[in-house]
This record gives C-alpha cells, sequence and structure tokens, in this order.
C-alpha cells in the first residue's frame, strides 16, 4: 500500500487490541455472577474467559444467566459501576505512539462490543485523545459478529468499506468485517494475516497492499467441496461418517476443519486442533489420505 496515502480508516478493536482486559473483565463478570448466586468463572476456564473477553454484557447475560433472571440481571449489570474495575485494566504497549504517528493511515474508529464503559476505559489507558471515533454498543442495533458496529464507524467518519481496514483478536471480529466487507488483520489469532504487536500492524500498514486486495483475500470464493468416507482411524464421527473439505477465504486450498468451525486445519494427529475453535482435540485427515 502507498505509504503517503494508506489506509483511510483504521479500525480498532478494543478488548485485546487495545487494551488488556482480561482481569478486568473477570472481575466484572464473576461480581454479576455472584450478585445473583451463579458460580463464578475460574481463571483457568479458557473456554469461558474467551467470551467474558469477546461478546457484550447483553450477550454474556444471554450465554450465562438462566432466562428467568436475564430481565433482572440487565436491570443490575445497567447501575454496576465499571469504573471500579479501571485499575486492573493493562494498556497495549506501543499503540500510542502507532497512532499518535499514523504511518500508512488516516483515520482512527474503535468499534467494541463494550458499551457505556468504553470512552472511560479509553481515557484511562491514555488512547482516547487520540481516536476520531469510538462506536459501542448502544450505537448499533446488533453487536459483534454483526457488522453493524462497523457500518456505522464507516459512515460517521465517511469511508467506503474498501478504503478500511479492521484489526481485531476473535472470531467475533473477523466475521464482523467480512459482513461488512471490510480488510481484517488478526491481532495474535490463530488465523492469518495476523500480528502480534502496534509495531507489526504499522509496518503491515506500510508494507501491505490496498485494503482492496486484502478484501479480496479474505472474501469467500466459489469452490467445489470435495468428500471421502473417513477411515476407522479418524477420531472425529458425523452423523453421515463424511469428512467435507472444501475452500474457504482464500484462494489456495484450505481444508476445513471437522469440527464444524469452519475454519482451516492441518493434521494435528491427536494435537489441540490448529483452528482455534476450542472444540474437542481431533485426528485430522485429509481427504488424501483414504
Amino acid at each position: 500500500m502507498n505509504r503517503s496515502n494508506g489506509v483511510r480508516l483504521l479500525l480498532l478493536d478494543c478488548d485485546g487490541v487495545l487494551i488488556r482486559s482480561e482481569r478486568a473483565n473477570l472481575a466484572y463478570y464473576n461480581h454479576l455472577f455472584r450478585a445473583f448466586g451463579l458460580p463464578e468463572v475460574a481463571e483457568d476456564d479458557r473456554g469461558a474467559l474467551a467470551r467474558l473477553h469477546t461478546l457484550s454484557t447483553p450477550q454474556v447475560i444471554e450465554a450465562f444467566f438462566p432466562p428467568g433472571l436475564r430481565d433482572e440481571a440487565r436491570a443490575f449489570a445497567e447501575g454496576l459501576d465499571y469504573l471500579r474495575f479501571l485499575p486492573l485494566l493493562e494498556p497495549e504497549p506501543g499503540w500510542r505512539e502507532v497512532l499518535a504517528r499514523r504511518q500508512g493511515f488516516r483515520r482512527v474508529a474503535v468499534a467494541t462490543n463494550r458499551g457505556r464503559s468504553a470512552h472511560d476505559v479509553l481515557a484511562n489507558v491514555g488512547l482516547l485523545d487520540l481516536v476520531d471515533r469510538v462506536v459501542t454498543v448502544r450505537d448499533v442495533a446488533r453487536p459483534k459478529p454483526h457488522p453493524d458496529l462497523l457500518l456505522r464507524a464507516l459512515d460517521l467518519l465517511g469511508c467506503p468499506p474498501t478504503e478500511a481496514l479492521y484489526v481485531g483478536d476473535s472470531e467475533l471480529d473477523l466475521s464482523a468485517a467480512r459482513a461488512a466487507g471490510v480488510a481484517f488483520l488478526g491481532f495474535r489469532t490463530p488465523f492469518s494475516p495476523s500480528v502480534g504487536s502496534p509495531g507489526e500492524v504499522a509496518a503491515f500498514l506500510a508494507n501491505s497492499g490496498t485494503p482492496g486486495t486484502l478484501s479480496r483475500r479474505w472474501s469467500p470464493i466459489p469452490c467445489p467441496v470435495k468428500e471421502a468416507e473417513m477411515s476407522q482411524k479418524d477420531m472425529f464421527h458425523t452423523s453421515d461418517n463424511v469428512l467435507k473439505r472444501g475452500c474457504q477465504v482464500s484462494e489456495e486450498d484450505i481444508e476445513l476443519c471437522p469440527c464444524g468451525s469452519k475454519k482451516s486445519f492441518s493434521k494435528c494427529h491427536g494435537a489441540p486442533c490448529e483452528c482455534g475453535s476450542g472444540k474437542p482435540k481431533f485426528k485430522c485427515c485429509h481427504a488424501d489420505d483414504f
């Protein structure tokens, strides 16, 4: 991409990208769970922690609370002051320098499933003054994985999807970007393209192709699905005993994980599946192996 022009709009997720909020979010939601006599989430419960980290509060209540308590829990959460948990937040080192320099991009917006706490959180870590707009779940009808947050940010800043890049750390972010027609860059994600630091985001912006090129790279393309009977050695079982393969989000042939996540996988042979779905471990086999 051209260094002088760059991305017209850099869209950023908040939690997991701009800030390290796992401890704060865990404390916040466990406080909510305790108030209603629900079991707390343990620090080593990676699956539950991932949901607390990526979902909006209404989505968490929908997922963790029984139907009879949800209305009361929503009202309780509405009055719960997140500011008490701000000391547990940590800024992701390097973002202030990248956002102040703005090399390879022109404007910045945050698109987050956070609600009323978003501005306070960004101010607390010293980033709010470097962001042009903050779009929260309160500004749209639907949270991620729906595209509403990104579409709202694009509209507010007058930017077409083809001239924007969204940096996120989860499948929800990737799904929202695809639905909005925006190019996506993962931040420490198990799927590519992915980077590991704000400095690497800056380098990616300075040296990669145009957002349009990235969007095409990550757009679904038609491709026939290959099927093959599964061998007895396979640890994955489906109702029709068929392992389905096909192409997804790439011009290259990528096998889909049989766990149903629609992510790519490699032969993991009993190791944790590289698709990052959190589903049980499988012994993945290619159709050509049969």
